[in-house]
């Protein structure tokens, strides 16, 4: 990602990332470890951490320089598309601790920029956009 980011020296960026790991590597972990598992709650602070490390070590430096953007926008994590009746409040539960870490980082930084896009892409969005257009819809 940097080196790419080097190359092109876009002015925004936006940065997708989390979901697979709040979703999914969280019960693989837990399949692996058993019971030495991070909690729900430990593993999700974990992952914001790490990715709150990185972007201060690799990303804020490069903000408002020459060579870097001078706006980063990063995303929330989105809630699953398929319904699991057993996770759901689990996961709506991590899904919005996650992304208030993120949210929090977003405004003690300059220029960056925390954009919330479980609005446009649920599951509930996709239901009314299908009845609007009579079709079925399905998010990837």
């Amino acid at each position: 990602m940097l080196d790419v980011l080097a190359r092109y020296a876009p002015r925004n960026v936006l940065l997708i990332f989390g979901h697979v790991d709040i979703h999914i590597n969280w019960l693989w972990q837990l399949k692996v470890r058993g019971s030495e598992a991070l909690s729900p709650s430990d593993w999700v602070q974990r992952v914001a951490s790490d990715y709150m490390r990185f972007l201060d070590a690799n990303l804020i430096p490069l903000l408002d320089t020459s060579d870097g953007p001078s706006t980063l926008f990063i995303s929330s994590v989105t809630y699953p598309v398929v319904d699991d009746q057993h996770l759901e409040a689990c996961i709506t539960k991590y899904t919005e601790a996650y992304n208030s870490y993120l949210q929090d980082w977003c405004n003690r930084h300059h220029n960056v920029k925390f954009v919330d896009l479980n609005p446009y892409i649920t599951s509930r969005f996709a239901e009314k956009v299908s009845s609007i257009l009579k079709v079925s819809l399905y998010i990837i």
